[in-house]
């Protein structure tokens, strides 16, 4: 009987790894070469820059066989996103690299540069919402100027065409916006989301 209680004493022992990590516990975290969240979002933003650079430039490259004047503006917009994003691309490496080599007060650069990054990404969010309704309304338009015959009509034909077309643009908008968020937590979002609960439990501690 004695035995048994021992044992059960022994069992709700709190178990040491289940203890909230401390700043030396997380600064290790932030520092470990290949499977730290740092890390894994780094190696996700280069992937990220990469892909974007081949896409950009397939494009481009496209563009230059398309046997149609009017879509060579199209470029001009695209190189315009390619600054922009170059732009986004550079300081979300900078956030990255800070928060993988602090030597300041922790907590306080760590919240700094987490709050720095959430901001990157909405930017990223709605620069590619944005980048989606202005593509959109430059090819309409083009498609007005150079294809008028297809907004000819009778009243009828010229409601189905545009409630087609309004369906298309609010289904693009959907699914783009979607895929985006998903994209961006899975890249970013949970790895932020396990810092910040690190630095939640720093709180509670303190």
């Amino acid at each position: 009987m004695e035995l048994n209680d021992l044992r059960r004493q022994w069992q709700q022992q709190p178990a040491p790894d289940s203890a909230a990590p401390d700043e030396a516990a997380l600064r290790a975290l932030l520092t470990q070469p290949s499977t730290s969240p740092v890390a894994r979002m780094l190696r996700n933003a280069r992937q990220e820059i990469i892909s974007t650079v081949l896409i950009l430039a397939l494009t481009m490259v496209g563009l230059q066989f398309v046997h149609l004047p009017w879509l060579r503006p199209f470029g001009l917009l695209l190189l315009t996103a390619s600054v922009l994003m170059g732009y986004y691309y550079y300081h979300k490496l900078r956030v990255l690299q800070r928060l993988g080599t602090t030597t300041a007060a922790l907590r306080g650069h760590l919240e700094q540069q987490l709050q720095s990054l959430r901001s990157l990404l909405r930017l990223y969010y709605y620069f590619t919402m944005g980048t989606l309704v202005l593509m959109g309304s430059f090819l309409l338009y083009s498609t007005y100027t150079h294809l008028p015959q297809l907004f000819r009509g009778d009243a009828r034909t010229l409601w189905q065409r545009g409630l087609w077309l309004g369906l298309t643009a609010l289904i693009s908008w959907l699914i783009t916006g979607w895929i985006t968020r998903w994209h961006l937590q899975r890249q970013y979002g949970r790895y932020l989301d396990q810092l910040e609960s690190h630095l939640h439990e720093l709180r509670e501690l303190s």
